[in-house]
């Protein structure tokens, strides 16, 4: 509970927050808006809080592959399911996925991918999984981190919403 109280503190008293509080109360708007100079107020709103979601997950990712890069061929021992946990749940928030590294009797084969973790051996292996034609593919990696390359999860041309879309790989995977 504090540490929801401390997020809500920190982004109640950061300038990006103060920014969007004298946008929105300059916004005067009756209870049916009609005005077409207003519904479009509103519309460039929505459109420049997306375009900062966007740019801060641009920001973040770039951070997040800065550690990634760093975690490349490390082993964390009993912890590795952890750290494998914790890497997916990054990719699930920034909605990114990974270059899966398997190589195959040709080429790589670099499809977007989630992180997974088996175990197998003295400290397990950390492996990609991806959907191929429908169906779940899992190639199998080392025991130690493989190079973790961030890519944009691809939205599903079946669902309506890219939220859905995000989310409905990693689902899918987990069953």
């Amino acid at each position: 509970m504090s540490g929801e109280i401390t997020f809500i503190l920190v982004a109640l008293s950061s300038p990006l927050h103060h920014e969007w509080e004298e946008k929105v109360q300059s916004l005067q708007l009756p209870e049916l808006v009609t005005d077409e100079a207003q519904v479009q107020k509103v519309v460039d709103l929505l459109d420049d809080i997306q375009r900062t979601v966007n740019g801060i997950r641009v920001e973040i990712a770039s951070s997040a592959q800065m550690l990634l890069s760093r975690l490349e061929g490390k082993s964390f021992g009993p912890h590795n399911r952890e750290i494998a946990t914790r890497i997916q749940q990054v990719l699930i928030d920034l909605q990114h996925r990974l270059v899966c590294q398997h190589e195959g009797t040709r080429e790589r084969c670099a499809k977007p991918s989630v992180l997974r973790f088996q175990d197998k051996g003295q400290y397990g292996t950390f492996h990609f999984e991806h959907c191929e034609a429908g169906r779940k593919t899992r190639h199998l990696g080392p025991a130690k981190l493989p190079t973790l390359i961030l890519v944009p999860a691809t939205p599903n041309p079946l669902l309506r919403h890219s939220v859905e879309s995000n989310d409905v790989l990693t689902r899918a995977l987990d069953k």
